[in-house]
């Protein structure tokens, strides 16, 4: 088993801001935007498992937040001002377009989801005073 810090220093990842630009980078030396008024850039992960699989699995039901938007609510509950100035968003994009794109499907926990989702980060959290970034991670090419 590899240690959790290890396995995360080496994952890499894309990181999509609003405009679709991406910057290449891993997850443990992360080099974020910066401005000359701002220049040590502080963000947190956030890894909402909100995703349609995950609405179907069977374990903790009761336990379980399937609604973006109520998780969104308890980061402002537990911060009432913004801890960090980005936050960093890893769920599947595609998944919940393609849920919601199926017109065979009435996913409307993935329609509202994908709707926070795309919100957080057009305007971003705490009031815009926060930037919402996609991490994306690439699947291995193929051997």
């Amino acid at each position: 088993s590899v240690p959790r810090d290890k396995f995360i220093q080496s994952l890499p990842v894309v990181l999509m801001d609003n405009k679709q630009n991406a910057q290449i980078s891993s997850s443990s030396t992360a080099q974020l935007p910066s401005s000359s008024s701002s220049p040590q850039r502080s963000f947190m992960f956030l890894h909402a498992r909100i995703e349609p699989d995950m609405q179907n699995h069977p374990v903790c039901r009761d336990k379980k937040v399937l609604d973006l938007r109520d998780i969104i609510k308890m980061l402002y509950k537990q911060f009432p001002e913004p801890p960090v100035d980005i936050v960093l968003v890893a769920m599947s994009r595609e998944i919940l377009e393609l849920e919601v794109a199926d017109p065979n499907k009435n996913n409307t926990i993935a329609e509202a989801n994908l709707q926070a989702l795309n919100d957080m980060v057009q305007k971003g959290l705490w009031g815009g005073r926060v930037k919402v970034l996609e991490a994306v991670q690439f699947p291995e090419p193929p051997v």
